[in-house]
């Protein structure tokens, strides 16, 4: 396993009254440095009770999705999912929430409620290749 050389720990929140699931982060202190990996470590989405929907989320960090989780009164759990990162990382973290379905992922645009996720960057340490 190679040597961590720095971790950031970056925690986002979303909040939604009857809107678009779209939210950012701004991320301070993040030192000049392009991260190895990004892990998920924690989603907690609380919502209606009735809320039944499955929900993707997508970010800029990777252009892709990075976690799921299933709406309801509150869902919380610690996927540890690892996202190896091969572009640079801004220092404005974007995600968009969508709903799956047969015809594709769909972008949720109306939605009550709060998410955080608590995200780990990693930069790990290079060691010189031996000849």
């Amino acid at each position: 396993m190679p040597e961590v050389e720095y971790r950031k720990n970056v925690t986002s929140f979303g909040y939604f009254d009857n809107a678009s699931g779209e939210w950012m982060t701004s991320v301070t202190a993040m030192p000049d440095y392009s991260p190895d990996e990004c892990i998920v470590r924690l989603i907690t989405f609380r919502g209606p009770e009735i809320d039944v929907f499955a929900y993707m989320i997508w970010s800029n960090i990777n252009n892709d999705f990075i976690g799921s989780f299933c709406g309801g009164n509150i869902t919380s759990f610690s996927p540890n999912i690892t996202i190896r990162l091969t572009n640079p990382v801004s220092n404005v973290l974007q995600f968009r929430l969508y709903t799956p379905g047969t015809q594709g992922a769909t972008p949720v645009t109306s939605l009550n409620g709060e998410i955080v996720m608590h995200l780990e960057f990693v930069k790990y340490k290079r060691t010189p290749q031996r000849v």
